[in-house]
């Protein structure tokens, strides 16, 4: 406190727990990244500064995390791996522990860790639980009709994912995973422009055999 006094200060912002500061900083950092072509190395080491700044702040910590992914060096994944726990351990933003979730059960699954990524994915609400299921059950909600539009997209991208994560025994049950597929795709051709984009997933990537 005499130390804050000296600064003429108060103790958070000596502490660098001051969150409109963080806030500020991170902005600034964000559009410092994007003032000149990326480059990882750098990323880190700004996002790495930030955070030695501001080490309660989640967002600073969750880019820290992601340049650390977008880098790749020996070692980085379970760097990121350590920011994304350790904004689970404090953070009571809902959205941004599902969204640590969602990463850290990549980093883990990239390590090799299938054990823990699996372990990770249980913490995670079901498919079926969210905002946006919620909200489309609801007949007096304004926006109804477009949460359901919004369902049907990301279900239709699900299933394509899921056609081609899946394994086959041979060529033949592949192509008629694909057909089924691309059938359920014509039924909603017209309803969002999206849609062509799965068509293109669909063709471009090859389903495990």
């Amino acid at each position: 406190v005499p130390l804050a006094g000296v600064f003429g200060v108060r103790t958070d912002v000596l502490f660098g727990l001051d969150p409109q500061g963080a806030e500020a900083a991170v902005r600034k950092a964000a559009a410092l990244e994007k003032q000149e072509e990326y480059d990882a190395e750098r990323s880190v080491g700004l996002w790495a500064d930030l955070v030695r700044q501001y080490p309660r702040c989640a967002d600073a910590r969750f880019r820290l995390a992601g340049a650390y992914l977008k880098r790749g060096q020996p070692g980085d994944d379970g760097k990121a791996a350590e920011q994304f726990e350790s904004i689970l351990d404090e953070t009571t933003d809902e959205e941004l522990r599902y969204k640590c979730l969602d990463m850290l059960c990549f980093c883990y699954h990239r390590m090799g860790d299938d054990q823990s990524a699996v372990q990770t994915a249980k913490r995670c609400p079901p498919f079926h639980i969210n905002s946006q299921s919620l909200l489309a059950k609801i007949d007096g909600y304004e926006k109804r009709n477009e949460v359901n539009k919004e369902l049907i997209f990301l279900c239709l991208r699900e299933i394509c994912r899921c056609v081609r994560r899946m394994k086959y025994q041979h060529d033949d049950e592949r192509r008629a995973a694909l057909n089924r597929a691309r059938k359920m795709l014509d039924l909603f051709k017209g309803e969002d422009e999206r849609v062509g984009r799965l068509y293109d997933e669909l063709n471009n990537n090859n389903c495990a055999a």
